[in-house]
């Protein structure tokens, strides 16, 4: 007979822990990213854990900056088992009040050095959501992360986008809806 498995406690964090977003690799660990506040930050930031088999590797964070981070965060996972993770925040460019679309890559257990800012605009853009699909397969990317985000110019003019990052290459975006 099936049924639900007992709930797991993946978080142990004393505030708010919200948004969490799931994937699979292709050995069927779990990988988790989610927005948790940080009270010594006070705002919140994107934090990480992965489960090997029956064991929950440590809490990560993705982030560590004095800016809120985290809205809209989307986890995807290559054919190559790059975990890819981006997410709208503040801090960072040109318009640091702003929220921009940030992107980190996590490539055999670590994550890279510096998160990249794909759109920094002097507008909000968040809602970014990788696409990314287990089955079928042809879904998944052999090479690089795509998704796509909100960009707000007025709360009655929102514009749609598609992006694409690949390592070495860098970001293309493309204009769909607005």
């Amino acid at each position: 007979a099936g049924g639900w498995q007992t709930a797991e406690q993946v978080s142990d964090g004393s505030d708010d822990q919200q948004y969490p977003q799931i994937a699979l690799d292709s050995s069927d660990n779990i990988h988790i990213a989610w927005m948790a506040y940080v009270t010594a930050m006070a705002n919140n930031q994107v934090v990480y854990r992965k489960k090997t088999g029956a064991v929950w590797g440590s809490q990560e964070a993705i982030t560590n900056t004095g800016f809120e981070q985290g809205w809209g965060l989307s986890i995807s996972i290559s054919a190559d088992d790059i975990v890819n993770v981006v997410w709208s925040g503040q801090g960072w460019g040109a318009n640091p009040t702003k929220y921009s679309i940030q992107y980190r890559r996590r490539v055999n257990g670590i994550w890279s050095p510096a998160q990249n800012n794909l759109v920094n605009e002097a507008k909000y853009n968040y809602l970014a959501t990788s696409l990314w699909a287990r089955y079928p397969s042809s879904n998944i990317l052999a090479v690089g992360y795509a998704f796509i985000y909100v960009s707000e110019n007025t709360l009655s003019d929102l514009e749609f986008y598609s992006g694409l990052y690949v390592a070495g290459l860098g970001y293309s975006q493309a204009h769909i809806i607005g």
